[in-house]
């Protein structure tokens, strides 16, 4: 069968030069339950996270004070500063230190360190998906259709275990002892 031009752009565009193949991004946000209240599913390969965040971008945008979200290094808007807590990357933190006050400084070093152990809660609810639904640890369909069904079941399949069983190293962390269930200790 002959290849046409879509087949190319197509690939194009799923190639992720960091990982040297074709892949499917997907993003997902993690509430303190350890459920997942926004996910982005099946997007391009080679989009960045925050193309790929522009819809949880709009509904940070909508969020009153005091409220954020933790994410890695990769979510740099100016604008949600205020909203999305992350690690600094090395040459921000040379910069900063440059340029404010030392006051300034340290509490900025305070936010980093916090930003970097609240970070350490998406790989755990990366990693309870992984081990609850095996087949996310395999090659997937290339099919696109099929492949946003599997991930939809998975996501699925997650919350609603994560709010029946219960078992789940983040909310296990972060939710309050009165709605972790049943406790097995006085």
């Amino acid at each position: 069968r002959q290849r046409g031009l879509g087949d190319v752009y197509k690939r194009q565009a799923y190639y992720n030069g960091w990982l040297g193949g074709c892949f499917c991004s997907s993003l997902f946000c993690f509430a303190p339950d350890g459920t997942i209240i926004f996910a982005t599913l099946n997007f391009p390969g080679s989009w960045s996270d925050g193309e790929l965040a522009k819809q949880l971008y709009a509904i940070l945008a909508r969020l009153p004070p005091g409220y954020s979200i933790a994410a890695d290094s990769a979510f740099t808007r100016a604008d949600m500063a205020d909203k999305i807590i992350r690690p600094l990357k090395s040459d921000e933190m040379e910069r900063l230190q440059a340029s404010v006050s030392v006051s300034a400084f340290i509490a900025s070093v305070k936010r980093h360190r916090l930003a970097l152990s609240v970070r350490q809660s998406a790989e755990w609810g990366m990693g309870s998906m992984q081990s609850m639904c095996g087949r996310l640890q395999h090659r997937l369909p290339a099919k696109l259709k099929p492949l946003r069904l599997l991930l939809d079941l998975c996501t699925h399949y997650f919350n609603f275990r994560t709010r029946t069983v219960g078992f789940n190293q983040i909310r296990t962390v972060y939710s309050p002892r009165r709605q972790l269930g049943p406790q097995l200790l006085p």
